[in-house]
């Protein structure tokens, strides 16, 4: 990718419009950023190219057009950024990416357009809090499967797990589960795994959904066999969640003194991701137990 051609088609727009790096930065980034872009020195971000398209009054792909990028590592970054805002509950940024794209040639082959559809319903839901027309769009997007409704792929998974959410949003936690055993189904039909956290992930929701119907002992079974796939592949991503949630069940149960002890667990864990905000809420229910 010739990034440096991008650099000086922004220099070259921003002189033309009469207005500084200083400008072009403000609310995006710094002006020796903005600087370091136009020199060539550094890759602009999906997010940032399209705020500074913005500015100049631009659709981000004539950057790209005329930079002669190739789409695959453009497709690659979008997706990524899309990733990234979700994670960071960010849907206004996301959905203001998928409106553009959809105009987008690049992303009309089906594998791609599943994935806007996909969390162009995901916004849908948590901007507009429309679940019926957000369940309709990851329909839709899961409608693309390029495999088949007998065998999906994780992605296809992935976007099972999302229905599941949206039906426990909607307090229809049986429906969620039902979703999810099928997700799990699917799953053990992957011959190879890509992403190695998928199968955490649909244990982590389907022991939050358990708990909602009170099927506590249950619930515990699948956060044993999600903590025991977070130990297997050395990996913190959801653990501290899924010892949280066993607590939460032996406290229903009424094991108390037990459920402490998985509190305390989860607790270190989540001092050690930083993550103040369920530190607090542990340390919550921690007193309410004492």
């Amino acid at each position: 990718m010739e990034f440096s051609k991008i650099g000086a088609l922004i220099r070259d727009i921003r002189k033309s419009l009469k207005i500084t790096q200083a400008e072009i930065a403000s609310g995006i980034c710094t002006q020796g950023l903005i600087s370091r872009i136009e020199k060539g020195e550094l890759i602009p971000s999906a997010d940032i190219l399209y705020k500074i398209a913005k500015k100049l009054g631009l659709d981000v792909n004539y950057f790209f057009h005329h930079a002669e990028t190739p789409s695959l590592t453009y497709i690659e970054e979008v997706m990524y950024q899309v990733r990234r805002f979700i994670r960071e509950r960010n849907y206004h940024e996301v959905e203001e990416i998928i409106k553009i794209e959809m105009k987008n040639p690049l992303f009309q082959m089906p594998t791609f357009k599943q994935f806007l559809l996909w969390h162009k319903g995901i916004c849908t839901y948590y901007i507009q809090a429309d679940v019926e027309k957000a369940m309709s769009l990851i329909q839709e997007a899961l409608n693309l499967s390029e495999t088949g409704n007998n065998a999906y792929s994780e992605r296809e998974i992935e976007i099972l797990n999302s229905i599941a959410i949206l039906h426990s949003e909607a307090g229809q936690h049986k429906e969620a589960i039902e979703t999810l055993e099928k997700a799990m189904a699917h799953l053990k039909n992957v011959s190879y795994k890509k992403d190695v956290h998928i199968e955490i992930r649909l244990l982590y929701s389907l022991a939050k959904f358990l708990s909602f119907e009170e099927a506590y002992a249950d619930s515990i079974q699948h956060c044993e066999r999600g903590s025991k796939l977070c130990l297997q592949y050395e990996s913190f991503y959801l653990y501290g969640e899924l010892t949280f949630q066993h607590g939460y069940n032996l406290m229903k149960l009424g094991q108390k003194k037990e459920a402490i002890v998985y509190f305390y667990k989860a607790r270190s864990i989540f001092q050690l991701q930083n993550n103040s905000d369920f530190v607090s809420y542990i340390d919550e229910e921690m007193s309410y137990l004492k």
